[in-house]
Parts: structure tokens; C-alpha cells; sequence
């Protein structure tokens, strides 16, 4: 597991708070067998943040590269002015950089924070900070460590930390292993619950129920579609690219519940729709007139296939074919459900 101790103590001095505190928890961090990297941004050479920078530096490359790799990372700041110090925002603000990756910024960082000042006004810094990481989407750890710069130290040439602040200090570095251990197992679950509700989506999906105002319902199965008439066409996808498909027309379908078609769709008649729904609990609506031969050429599709081939999963195993709209928003997949239904005042 790699760790960066980001300081943000802008003091060249190498005996500072900040260099002690950042040599302190490097330490402790390794003895648990963790890759630490410390970046000081008094030595960095970081420039002012330029969004509109066509080029920038290896050092900044560098440094993001560093936040990016690192899935802990504790911040060091003294109090400035109520908050962080400026260097220390400079360098946040060029994660910006990030934007455009799958996962920009600090996505899924664990982030512990502290903070120290003369007096007791250290937790003013913790919240600049905490702010500054959660914009920045990164998870902060809620326990923090403000600190008095007066009481850190049990003497007067600041040699060696008190065991109260170093309880605190070794606090957070085990809160901070622990979250992140949790954080990943919380994932797994997540990402294994995700599985089991598509996974049970996809099931739902293997037929298509045929409801509503219909002579006789159906359960349609692939084996069902691919026994009845089969119909071709094509339709364009979100980016204008046109895709070739086949299936069996949805008024073929319809005409196998024993919908109203054809002459007998006419007077009330004329007020019936069809409601398509879709696993994700995406529905389309057409009038049936939008459908019938006897009124439209248009022929739409309940596709199986796509180019020679059936539909991908999380497509298919049905998709919705609707030829000749300017948007294909009508284009729905994997369908589960057609009701028919009579509109009403």
C-alpha cells in the first residue's frame, strides 16, 4: 500500500514542525511494512496553478502522478491566515490536471489531516484541508489532528514530540489503515451486490411479457421470436453511426396477443397505446396507430440481432428498433415488458 505525506510547511528549514512531523509518521508508517513517499512543497518548485498551461512541467506531472499512485495520504499544514498555506493550495489546485481521467482528482484517496498553530486555532487548518479533500473527492478520515505548536514538544530545543501527540499521531495512522482496509471490502460488497441485482436483471430479461388490453397475454423467449416472422432494418445510434438489425415486428407480436389492428382500429380504438419497459425501469410510449401497417410503412423491431450477431449483454437479450426518428431515444434494450393499454381522460 503506498502513503504520501504531503507537508505543506513552505519553511526551507530542515528542522521544522513540518519536516519533524512528516519524519515522525514516516517512521511509524513504515514499520507497518507501508511504501512512503514524502513531498515537501518547499523544495518542489511547484509554478502558480495555470489551467490554461498547454505544457506543463515534469514536476508538476510528477507531483500529480504522486497523489494519483498513493491510496493513503496524510496532509501537514501550520495554521495560515485561517487556513492551509497558499503553496499548499497552489499544489492542489493543479489536480486539475486529473480532470479527464476515468478517475480524476483524488477519487477513492483516504485522507488523514494535521494541522498545527501557536495558539488553538490548529482546527481552523484541519477544515480548510477537509473542505479542499472532499471537493477533490477524496475520503477523509474523521478523526484529525489539531495541534498547540507551544505543547507538541516536551523541550525547549524541540527535539523530541510529547507522548500525548504521538498517541494522537499513531491514532490516525491506524485509523487511516483501517478505513482503508474497510473502504476496499466495502467495494467488494458493492461491486458483488451490483453483480447479483444486474445479474438478476439480465434473468428477468431472457422473456418479454405481452399484458394488458390483449385476447391472449404471451411470454416470449428467444426460441418464441425466433419461430415467428423475421423482419430487417437499420437505425442510427446517439453518435449517427448506423447499426443493422433484425427481429420480429412489434406488430407482428401484437397481432399474436389479439390486439386491435388493422380495420378495427378506428374510433375509441384509436386512444390505445403500447407502454415498453426495460430492465433499468426505462419505458417508451406509442400509439397503436404508430404501429399498424394499415396506417404506417414504418415497421418497428423487437431486434435479437445486430450485424449477423445477437445483442451484447447489457444490451440484449431484446431491443426496441424504431427506424427513422431524429433522436433514437425510442431505441430501448433490454426489454422486458409490452402493455397495451386505453388512454383516458
Amino acid at each position: 500500500m503506498n502513503v504520501l505525506i504531503f507537508n505543506g510547511c513552505s519553511d526551507y528549514k530542515p528542522d521544522t514542525t513540518g519536516r519533524r512531523l512528516a519524519a515522525y509518521l514516516h517512521e511509524q508508517l513504515a514499520s507497518r511494512n507501508l511504501a512512503v513517499t514524502e513531498f515537501h512543497i518547499s523544495e518542489a518548485q511547484i509554478p502558480f496553478f495555470d489551467q490554461h498551461e498547454p505544457h506543463p512541467s515534469a514536476v508538476i506531472r510528477e507531483m500529480c502522478d504522486l497523489f494519483l499512485q498513493s491510496e493513503l495520504q496524510v496532509w501537514l499544514t501550520p495554521l495560515y491566515h485561517g487556513g492551509m498555506t497558499g503553496m499548499m493550495k497552489n499544489c492542489l489546485d493543479w489536480l486539475e490536471l486529473t480532470a479527464r481521467l476515468d478517475k480524476p482528482y483524488l477519487t477513492d484517496k483516504v485522507v488523514g489531516l494535521v494541522a498545527w498553530a501557536d495558539g488553538g486555532q490548529a482546527m481552523q487548518g484541519i477544515n480548510a484541508m477537509d473542505a479542499v479533500a472532499k471537493a477533490l473527492r477524496a475520503w477523509v478520515v474523521p478523526y484529525t489532528v489539531p495541534l498547540v505548536k507551544n505543547h507538541l514538544y516536551t523541550d525547549a530545543h524541540r527535539q523530541e514530540f510529547a507522548v500525548e501527540h504521538t498517541r494522537k499521531l499513531d491514532r490516525l495512522i491506524s485509523i487511516l489503515i483501517n478505513a482503508r482496509q474497510l473502504f476496499a471490502k466495502s467495494l467488494l460488497l458493492l461491486l458483488t451486490l451490483c453483480c447479483f441485482a444486474f445479474g438478476g436483471r439480465a434473468q428477468q430479461a431472457v422473456s418479454v411479457k405481452v399484458t394488458g388490453e390483449v385476447t391472449t397475454p404471451l411470454i416470449l423467449t428467444a426460441s418464441d421470436l425466433n419461430a415467428m416472422p423475421r423482419t430487417e432494418d437499420s437505425a442510427s445510434d446517439k453518435q449517427g453511426l448506423m447499426h443493422h438489425y433484425s427481429g420480429v415486428a412489434i406488430a407482428e407480436i401484437l397481432n399474436k396477443a389479439g390486439v386491435t389492428t388493422g380495420k378495427q382500429l378506428r374510433g375509441k380504438n384509436m386512444a390505445k397505446y403500447l407502454l415498453v419497459s426495460c430492465a433499468d425501469g426505462y419505458q417508451v410510449l406509442f400509439s397503436l396507430a404508430e404501429l399498424d401497417s394499415s396506417i404506417t410503412d414504418r415497421v418497428v423491431i423487437l431486434a435479437d440481432h445486430e450485424e449477423g450477431k445477437p445483442l451484447a449483454a447489457g444490451v440484449g437479450p431484446f431491443k426496441l428498433i424504431v427506424p427513422g426518428e431524429k433522436r433514437p431515444a425510442r431505441n430501448c434494450f433490454q426489454v422486458t415488458a409490452l402493455a397495451v393499454g386505453m388512454a383516458k381522460e
